[in-house]
């Protein structure tokens, strides 16, 4: 999913027993132009389309994932946080910033919340995944949006080096 995605979420969202999630609206930016020619305040308001006015769909999710959606829920009930979404007053300029601060801890390479979703999209299609299947789940109205754009090859050298080998010893 995409940042604004998932700071748009709320438990409704979320069809435990299928084990998807509904993606029906993102968090936008709402910036406005003052009749000064200087920009109002920027703000963020949720909004009932997706990015390129996307269609809906269902993302499937693992158990996993919704443990971690109890554990947001269990920390907004002990903060008396009574928004709707589970991420309220979050941006993605927020996401990134933590992500960052993350990385920096684990020292490893900094990577953007749209890096991880490179990964994320270049795992899924170098274990297999069917690309239509992975194209649905990333909100792609083309496959070659997901091939050209967001897939690299996460296999390391020495195992696509066997990989060749086994092929061509037939």
């Amino acid at each position: 999913m995409r940042i604004g995605e998932c700071l748009a979420l709320t438990d409704a969202d979320f069809n435990r027993e299928e084990h998807i999630i509904s993606v029906n609206k993102m968090l936008a930016v709402m910036d406005e132009r003052l009749e000064d020619g200087t920009w109002a305040k920027r703000r963020f308001e949720i909004v009932d389309y997706l990015k390129g006015n996307g269609d809906e769909r269902e993302v499937v999710i693992t158990d996993a994932c919704l443990d971690i959606v109890d554990k947001v829920k269990q920390i907004n009930k002990e903060k008396r946080i009574l928004s709707p979404t589970l991420f309220p007053g979050i941006s993605e300029s927020n996401v990134e910033c933590k992500l960052y601060r993350l990385c920096k801890e684990l020292e490893i390479t900094k990577r953007s919340p749209h890096k991880w979703r490179k990964t994320y999209i270049s795992t899924l299609l170098n274990n297999g995944v069917d690309p239509d299947f992975v194209r649905e789940q990333v909100g792609h109205k083309d496959l070659q949006t997901t091939f050209n754009s967001y897939t690299y090859s996460t296999t390391k050298q020495e195992k696509q080096i066997k990989r060749l080998a086994d092929v061509l010893s037939v």
